[in-house]
């Protein structure tokens, strides 16, 4: 069955073959799969506008991803050294040169890791904006030696404050401490 009538009513087989999978994978999702209706036991609709919109979406997903692992993402934005430093305030504005300093590694690591800032709520921190000169200065300064410090081990990627709960951690191993600040790494199963 190459291109059936979206509308018709074809066999689990013939809907299996047309979406070239398995027809015991098929019969063991079909109250969960979007835009096909069991008609019988043995018969499928599909209504097409449901099925069309989640398969466009799916199809619209998929050719992101495509374009972004050829680099077609490259014209984005990147993060900005401006960006890491205005999330390093909000995140330890108040620490010591050395505690920023850790914390701006994560911070270069995350974005090494993740291409983002995502999960570093530092950045829309409204406290940075109020920020004053020195905290800029010894921000920035403390975001420069970072490029060449160790004070946490390579693939250090979380960071908290001593008053989190350590169940947010607990996935986590605790392999730094600096000032008011824990460094962790995710566990090796």
């Amino acid at each position: 069955m190459n291109n059936p009538n979206l509308d018709e009513l074809m066999t689990v087989e013939q809907f299996a073959a047309w979406q070239k999978c398995n027809p015991r994978w098929v019969r063991s999702r079909l109250p969960i799969l979007p835009g096909v209706i069991r008609e019988s036991r043995q018969h499928v609709r599909i209504h097409p506008r449901t099925y069309l919109a989640k398969r466009l979406g799916k199809m619209f997903a998929a050719s992101v991803a495509v374009l972004l692992l050829m680099g077609a993402g490259q014209g984005m934005a990147a993060v900005t050294q401006d960006q890491m430093i205005r999330a390093l305030i909000g995140e330890a504005g108040g620490e010591s040169l050395q505690t920023q300093t850790a914390v701006a590694e994560v911070i270069r690591e995350r974005v090494a890791t993740y291409g983002s800032l995502r999960g570093v709520y530092g950045l829309h921190n409204p406290v940075v904006d109020k920020a004053s000169p020195a905290t800029w200065a010894k921000a920035r300064k403390a975001f420069a030696a970072s490029a060449t410090s160790h004070l946490v081990p390579a693939g250090t990627l979380y960071f908290g404050g001593d008053k989190l709960d350590d169940a947010y951690f607990r996935h986590c191993t605790r392999v730094a401490h600096y000032g008011r600040v824990s460094f962790y790494q995710p566990k090796k199963l």
